[in-house]
């Protein structure tokens, strides 16, 4: 009679009658390290009997609960970040797990020319890069990495998440396809970034890799529209060489005015300059009486 069947004795006639040795499904479940399989914690739960679908479903609820707590708890969740950049990113730390399902992979730049070790940028990378000599010291065992990230200063965290970041990053130009480029764009008008400031057109950079029609633009982009068409009849290689002449300043003819020496020391070729730059670069060409043969001679 089941009134008479105390609850007890309900719960262990259940128990009695789950099969530990049948098949466990696992997909979508949370998954059951074992890696500790000698520690006293493993040691409780095989004496307590659990069974690997037992052992999944507390895992489940100990991971919700824990998503829970870390949702309210943003300085924690900001070190769960910067540890899981810090070890996909400082090759010298190895491996160490982390329980934040992301993955930060760094990328790289090539150039036919391949000068990128002697840009401006590449300077002020490896100064920001040597600001970062403590992550050297790192301890390599995951809690105490993990710890030694939580102990940096506001400021330092600050510093290792732009740093981290930086490293991540994939830009190209604006023509690029996807959504991701639209977010360069507006992160490079954000910062307001001065690419002129950083980088500047050579002939071997760009002036020889363009047609020939396109130098004589950028002549006249710079307000040298009379020696554009004074050069037009020249050979490429000619013109090449006189437009590298007169970009490098300290080959530069000292008869152009000073907004012609402006537009020279800041045009960009189409697509390298962010969007704030852009907009600012928009205008008339500078209008001075252009020193026609002292230029085409260069």
């Amino acid at each position: 009679v089941r009134g008479l069947v105390r609850p007890e004795d309900q719960v262990a006639e259940q128990l009695s009658s789950v099969d530990s040795d049948g098949p466990v499904e696992t997909t979508g479940r949370t998954p059951v390290t074992t890696d500790s399989r000698d520690s006293p914690e493993r040691a409780a739960e095989k004496a307590a009997g659990y069974t690997h679908a037992l052992q999944q479903d507390l895992a489940a609820y100990r991971q919700q609960i824990l998503k829970a707590a870390v949702a309210t708890a943003p300085e924690v969740a900001l070190d769960l970040v910067l540890y899981t950049m810090v070890v996909s990113l400082v090759s010298r730390v190895g491996y160490s797990p982390s329980p934040f399902g992301a993955s930060f992979a760094r990328t790289y730049e090539r150039v036919e020319l391949k000068d990128l070790d002697a840009t401006a940028a590449a300077a002020e990378l490896d100064r920001i890069d040597g600001s970062m000599a403590y992550l050297a010291e790192l301890p390599k065992d995951p809690v105490a990495l993990f710890d030694a990230v939580r102990a940096l200063e506001p400021e330092a965290k600050g510093a290792l998440l732009a740093w981290c970041v930086s490293k991540c990053l994939t830009v190209g130009l604006p023509t690029a396809q996807g959504a991701a480029q639209r977010i360069v764009e507006r992160i490079g008008s954000i910062l307001e970034v001065d690419v002129a400031a950083w980088w500047r057109p050579t002939g071997a950079r760009y002036f020889e890799r363009v047609k020939k029609d396109h130098l004589l633009e950028i002549l006249g982009d710079c307000g040298l529209d009379a020696v554009a068409r004074q050069v037009a009849r020249s050979k490429k290689p000619a013109i090449v060489n006189g437009v590298a002449a007169v970009f490098d300043p300290s080959t530069r003819p000292s008869v152009l005015c000073e907004p012609q020496s402006l537009a020279l020391d800041t045009w960009l070729p189409p697509g390298m300059a962010f969007a704030q730059a852009a907009t600012e670069a928009v205008g008339e060409p500078p209008v001075c009486e252009e020193p026609v043969a002292a230029v085409a001679a260069e």
